[in-house]
């Protein structure tokens, strides 16, 4: 039997709840692989906090199962032509990677400056059970990040660009800007709608609450990618070049120590930050500008 489109035409319902079902199933096996190899390396009675290299392949192996497999699943199943359901297409014009590193780089400050008021949000006292739960996952998430990325040197340095900023940028985006931005669009016409409920969605899985915002309007920015240049490798590069960024900040000492960009400022900063935040998106505009008109003469 040839599965290759066996349920192309079904309903978006139908597809969105095959996902999930792969979601889940593709996280449950490669939790599944990366505990068996790390007890067969290791033994039971191993801590894997004590070893970074294990968590940088069970978080490869936790990306491959969680976002892409099911990708690929997905459209495999509903498509018969898998890589325009994905969008898999060269990139039109190489010379737009270049005006998405650089707006990445302008869209910094605002970045960080929406994480400084996300980070001071707080719930109505009534609310104080949530933001203590929200307050736990954000610390889990940031610990994690911390011994993921720990290591001086060349070769942690690489893992970690290759498990953290390439891999979890292609994964995710086949994920919320291939497959799920294609289920979406079947109900709903208005692509901005599009983009902004998947931004949302790819913001609140990372379970990160005290840094929705500017997740989500990130995401927000590689679909629109994703709509101008119809294909997914260049949201893929921009994404890419956002995680590496952070890879490259958080393992440099020197870096760290500027508070503009790692984003941990204090209040009499946030002026200065503003103000570079200010600069920075109206240049961050003229390059969507460029890129747009990139990709309108096509």
């Amino acid at each position: 039997m040839k599965w290759n489109g066996y349920f192309a035409g079904q309903p978006a319902a139908m597809q969105f709840f095959a996902l999930l079902l792969f979601l889940l199933g593709g996280n449950l096996l490669a939790s599944f692989i990366g505990v068996a190899i790390f007890l067969s390396v290791y033994g039971p009675s191993a801590i894997m906090e004590q070893y970074p290299d294990m968590l940088r392949l069970l978080q490869f192996l936790s990306a491959i199962g969680t976002f892409l497999a099911p990708s690929l699943c997905v459209a495999w199943l509903f498509s018969r032509n898998p890589k325009a359901y994905l969008h898999i297409a060269p990139i039109s014009d190489r010379t737009s990677v270049l005006w998405v590193f650089i707006s990445m780089l302008c869209l910094t400050p605002l970045i960080n400056l929406t994480v400084y008021w996300n980070e001071s949000l707080s719930l109505p006292e009534w609310l104080a059970p949530v933001e203590n739960w929200m307050r736990q996952q954000e610390d889990t998430m940031q610990h994690f990040t911390e011994i993921l990325i720990h290591g001086d040197g060349f070769s942690p340095l690489l893992s970690n660009l290759i498990v953290v900023a390439l891999t979890a940028a292609v994964t995710e985006e086949f994920l919320f800007r291939g497959a799920l931005m294609r289920i979406i669009g079947q109900w709903i016409r208005n692509p901005h709608g599009v983009i902004w409920i998947a931004a949302i969605l790819f913001s609140a899985f990372h379970l990160q609450f005290y840094g929705f915002l500017p997740r989500m309007l990130l995401g927000a920015y590689f679909g629109y990618l994703l709509i101008w240049s119809r294909s997914i490798w260049l949201p893929i590069c921009a994404h890419f070049f956002n995680n590496a960024l952070s890879v490259i900040i958080m393992s440099n000492h020197s870096l760290q120590e500027y508070e503009l960009l790692t984003g941990e400022i204090s209040s009499a900063e946030v002026r200065e930050l503003g103000l570079w935040a200010i600069i920075g998106t109206l240049l961050f505009f003229l390059v969507i500008k460029k890129l747009r008109t990139i990709y309108s003469s096509h």
